[in-house]
């Protein structure tokens, strides 16, 4: 790629070889931790294959293998610190009988590991949504205690130096390098309209209370990204979702994942039956994708958090229906669709084969840094400017704020230097209109009723 040495150049301690991270993808690790690994083992090191080898060493010694945990417990028992990998939490319990701090070491099935007061202080990420990183453990007077934690994610990222580098490429090119980053081939996927249906995967992590539906073939990574590339992103996998586990778990008393992450992914949602989707569970994502709070067991939350649903299309199943009717009735209501801020074409991508032609083999910003950034730009507010330079017509107040949303979206990741020419702004405008305008018009055809067509343009500056 042309960009690939500049970015190489001046994107030094952001980016990092795609290439070879996303080999590492089947390792029980998410990308950005396989990613921040590697670029610390090839500072280490320097030569690429050494930093390979060293890595997977480390690896291999430090993961718990399934059904290995009572070897690492007893280990702990005979008096042997041990070092290992996983993604560690700290839950504070007022209301239960333990109120000291106890940490979570999932992969070995410990849940009461106790934690020094000046390590909890030292990562206070550790009682948010946890760290992954080289924990060290040791057993005293019959309890396990975490000694040490190396965290394995970037704490800090400068958006100024990300903004310096935008400034470089061109639309094209930054483009290109945003695939690229996702882990797939620009080379593939080299048509501007397609890499915008992917780079529109980012929006959960990029702009708050987003809600989306994709729909298209199996095997078009429409999990790939929100699984692989942030710890502030949860997949929903199955065809369960209980009040519980989504809003608040009354006998536990715990916050459910609309508290915990920035972006929830409800995957395979075109297999969720009626009967297995509560009415609570709708009602009060109605209530949240309209004001942002819920309600259960008499407390009230807020959250921000977006929401993306995926589902598979059969086969040539595009012939004249609602794309729509291939999800539960309980997500087809109107009132429900008129919440969703536009459906991404999925069915316009081909699948992700083969990794020797689907898969990136250049360079990228590493999963951990990008995720950082992404996180720092959902926090900030662009609707207000941007939506003083468009003009709308025929849109409702719940059009207007769902284009909105994509718009502001998609610029902070296309253009986070905020340099956006009218012409530039025009075309993620026309994109965002298309994907409600297709809300729209799949709605009035599942329910027999008149589409409203909306329009919109960029005043000229």
């Amino acid at each position: 790629m042309q960009w690939e040495e500049k970015l190489r150049s001046i994107g030094a301690g952001a980016v990092v070889d795609k290439g070879v991270s996303v080999k590492y993808d089947g390792i029980r690790l998410p990308r950005f931790i396989s990613e921040f690994l590697l670029s610390e083992f090839m500072i280490r090191y320097g030569d690429q294959e050494e930093a390979i080898k060293r890595m997977s060493e480390f690896i291999d010694n430090n993961i718990p293998q399934p059904g290995h945990a009572s070897q690492w417990h007893n280990r702990l028992r005979l008096g042997e610190r041990c070092e290992l990998i996983d993604s560690v939490r700290v839950a504070v319990h007022m209301e239960q009988l333990e109120t000291e701090p106890m940490v979570s070491i999932p992969s070995i099935g410990l849940r009461k590991t106790r934690i020094d007061s000046a390590l909890l202080d030292a990562n206070p990420r550790l009682l948010r949504e946890g760290i992954w990183g080289k924990a060290t453990l040791e057993a005293r007077n019959g309890m396990v205690w975490l000694v040490d934690l190396k965290p394995f994610q970037v704490s800090d990222v400068s958006i100024d130096g990300f903004m310096e580098i935008r400034k470089n490429f061109t639309r094209d090119e930054w483009a290109e390098i945003l695939v690229s980053t996702i882990g797939l081939s620009p080379l593939n996927f080299s048509d501007h309209r397609k890499q915008l249906i992917l780079i529109s995967r980012l929006l959960p992590l990029v702009q708050s209370q987003t809600f989306l539906i994709e729909l298209g073939p199996p095997g078009t990574g429409k999990t790939f990204v929100l699984d692989k590339l942030s710890t502030r992103s949860f997949v929903i996998s199955g065809s369960k979702i209980s009040p519980a586990q989504l809003f608040y778990d009354i006998r536990a008393k715990t916050e459910g994942l609309l508290r915990q992450y920035s972006a929830l992914l409800l995957d395979e949602v075109d297999k969720v039956h009626d009967k297995e989707l509560s009415e609570e569970v709708v009602n009060k994502l109605l209530k949240y994708m309209e004001s942002g709070t819920f309600d259960r067991g008499g407390l009230e939350f807020q959250s921000d958090t977006s929401l993306i649903m995926v589902g598979n299309l059969p086969q040539g199943f595009r012939s004249g229906g609602p794309v729509i009717q291939t999800l539960p009735n309980k997500f087809t209501h109107e009132a429900f669709l008129d919440r969703i801020n536009g459906i991404l074409p999925g069915w316009e991508l081909s699948a992700v084969m083969h990794s020797s032609s689907s898969l990136t083999k250049t360079w990228g910003f590493s999963a951990d840094y990008f995720s950082e950034v992404l996180e720092h730009l959902r926090q900030l507010d662009w609707v207000p400017e941007l939506r003083h330079r468009i003009s709308f017509d025929g849109c409702s107040i719940r059009d207007e704020k769902s284009i909105m949303r994509t718009v502001a979206g998609l610029c902070k990741l296309m253009y986070p230097d905020r340099v956006i020419t009218d012409e530039n702004l025009q075309s993620i405008l026309v994109f965002s209109l298309e994907i409600r305008q297709t809300l729209l018009d799949e709605s009035a055809l599942l329910h027999h009723s008149r589409t409203r067509h909306i329009s919109a343009t960029v005043r000229q500056t």
